[in-house]
């Protein structure tokens, strides 16, 4: 009976387990958002699972996406 509930446990656990999000942050010198508009300067691109997320003025430091974010340094970079 015991090895059958920690069998259920086990079985409850990684089915319900969460991972973490891949997350990249990536500093674009210019950044060209929007065709036809000049470049935004100093930007954050923020790319979860594939996807943009977000763009934001600056450089917003990495950490503030978890510790697992990984930065791409394009600062000097038209993006």
């Amino acid at each position: 009976m015991k090895k059958s509930l920690g069998l259920v446990a086990i079985a409850l656990a990684t089915s319900f387990s969460v991972h973490a999000a891949d997350i990249q942050v990536i500093h674009a010198g210019e950044l060209l958002a929007q065709p036809g508009s000049a470049p935004l300067k100093k930007q954050t691109i923020v790319i979860e699972n594939g996807l943009i997320k977000s763009v934001e003025k600056g450089f917003v430091r990495v950490s503030k996406y978890g510790k697992d974010a990984k930065l791409i340094d394009l600062s000097n970079s038209f993006v």
